[in-house]
């Protein structure tokens, strides 16, 4: 899965890190990382992805 960011949501993520654990393996191996990043990141890739669905498997009246 591609766990990419947009530049601006980035920044906020570090910026969220750096007040509230020591290093960013913290940071990364916490719930709250998991919560705000990566289950965000999974909702959108399968909306994406049923959204390629639908487009390519129009029902036929």
């Amino acid at each position: 899965m591609d766990l990419t960011f947009n530049h601006n949501k980035d920044i906020i993520i570090l910026s969220l890190w750096e007040k509230e654990y020591k290093n960013m393996g913290d940071y990364l191996t916490s719930k709250k990382f998991y919560h705000e990043v990566v289950l965000p990141q999974k909702l959108y890739y399968r909306l994406t992805q049923r959204e390629k669905v639908n487009m390519t498997h129009e029902p036929s009246s």
